[in-house]
């Protein structure tokens, strides 16, 4: 009796101090985000609050929020006039921005829970080392960088607290389909994504170019193509029952919109997607068939639509490949590779400890213009900000994750929605690392890795 009276106390002083910690984590980013402007503090407080209370309460509806908010309002504000960032007081505020804070907070309050942690702690160490790193690089560049510092965090690395986020709160079998079956609709919705904005946009000239189909972003057709691989990884286990028709249908919206889009780090990461689900053995002789099938026709309907459009298909695809066969030829493989020959000559002057987070890069283009975007790549960017400790503790994570992935995937024990799930991560992860060659950090890659880290921290459960 004493001691289930003793555990109930300590179970409250806990909810007491979770409780004190909302609050004071809540006021905290509330004046960051109204410093310079008072009239917002209730309403950020307010809106941190509820963030919160979504990202503790609603794991799925924050997931579904935060594609929303970010990349798909990403791939529509070209042609909606959609804002995606908003200049209140102290911050140029995101639309996520408040759901990132939200799941920070998350974040903190589940570090209480002492098994949860040592699972983190055993299968994550490196992914906590490298966040150690950059929490250090934030103390040290924020005195003088000021809020930009923290800006720079939230940009570039905030999609990797989604590995925790998953493993927290998709503990079971169920949870972790029903939250697969909901990424696999938000990668569907770009073609809504490209209806929309061919629906809004009367001059073809906007809609296709001599570079593709310019109707969706790279994010967009690469979160097509992992939506293309998971429904595969699914059909093959039969977790889900699709008419063939409507499967035929998707896989050919799909794959033409990957293919005209013309995105060339997605058609690698696509090329190296496909080539993984093979070694891997995902396709069985009926998916060979109508793979061919599906490739032929998506090749013979883009063929159409670009002689429709004016463009010879041969050449189309011949100019699109100059980023690899010549990028001398191709200005904006120039343009980039300008940028990392000059960012490799800043890293060669601080290998350990990066150029800090908040500098904005401040880096020169091939016309003495003046860039304070990313260096285009995610194995330039990481050095460049935090050292290439950073790069090598990232680089060891992921290969870590990856081959934890594949000793989990072949045991028997494994439901097969959750050995899905497994594979569904393998691919990601190795076309996501052939897209990051020239691009950093996005968030649909990390929710598909996150939900299979899930599978791996909560597999005693």
């Amino acid at each position: 009796m004493r001691i289930s009276v003793a555990l109930t106390g300590a179970r409250a002083q806990v909810r007491l101090i979770q409780g004190g910690l909302i609050l004071v984590l809540n006021i905290a980013i509330g004046v960051m985000i109204a410093h310079t402007s008072w009239t917002f503090f209730p309403i950020a407080i307010l809106v941190a609050a509820i963030a919160t209370y979504l990202a503790y309460n609603h794991p799925i509806l924050t997931v579904v929020l935060i594609v929303i908010l970010s990349t798909i309002t990403d791939n529509l504000s070209g042609f909606l006039s959609i804002p995606t960032v908003i200049d209140v007081g102290l911050f140029n505020l995101r639309l996520w921005d408040p759901l990132f804070s939200g799941i920070l907070v998350t974040l903190f309050l589940k570090l209480f829970d002492y098994q949860l942690i040592q699972a983190l702690l055993r299968y994550y160490l490196l992914l906590i080392l490298l966040f150690v790193l950059l929490i250090l690089q934030l103390m040290l560049n924020i005195g003088v960088y000021g809020i930009n510092a923290l800006g720079e965090f939230r940009t570039y690395y905030s999609p990797l607290l989604m590995m925790p986020y998953l493993a927290i709160f998709m503990r079971t079998t169920e949870q972790r389909l029903r939250m697969l079956k909901v990424l696999m609709i938000l990668s569907f919705s770009f073609i809504a994504v490209v209806l929309l904005n061919g629906l809004f946009t009367r001059d073809i000239g906007l809609i296709f170019g001599s570079l593709g189909l310019k109707l969706i972003g790279s994010s967009g057709a690469l979160a097509l193509l992992y939506g293309l691989v998971a429904l595969l990884l699914t059909m093959n286990r039969r977790i889900m029952r699709v008419s063939p028709l409507l499967l035929a249908l998707v896989f050919l919206t799909g794959g033409f919109l990957v293919l005209l889009t013309a995105h060339r780090s997605v058609w690698l990461a696509t090329t190296l997607a496909f080539l993984t689900l093979y070694l891997l053995r995902e396709f069985r002789l009926k998916r060979k068939v109508q793979f061919v099938l599906i490739a032929y026709l998506v090749g013979v309907t883009a063929c159409f639509a670009l002689s429709n459009v004016g463009q010879n298909p041969v050449e189309f695809i011949e100019t699109r490949l100059l980023a690899f066969t010549d990028p001398e030829q191709d200005p904006t493989a120039y343009w980039r590779q300008y940028l990392w020959r000059t960012s490799l000559e800043e890293i060669r002057q601080n290998p350990w400890l990066g150029s800090g987070l908040g500098k904005h890069f401040q880096l020169t283009g091939p016309a003495a213009d003046l860039i304070t975007t990313s260096p285009h790549s995610l194995y330039v960017t990481i050095p460049f900000q935090i050292g290439i400790p950073g790069l090598l503790f990232y680089l060891a994570f992921i290969g870590m994750l990856f081959l934890r992935f594949m000793r989990l995937r072949v045991k028997q024990c494994i439901p097969a929605s959750d050995r899905a799930i497994l594979t569904v991560g393998i691919v990601v992860l190795v076309a996501a690392h052939a897209y990051y060659v020239s691009y950093t950090m996005d968030w649909i890659t990390w929710l598909y890795v996150g939900l299979a880290g899930s599978v791996l921290v909560n597999q005693k459960q």
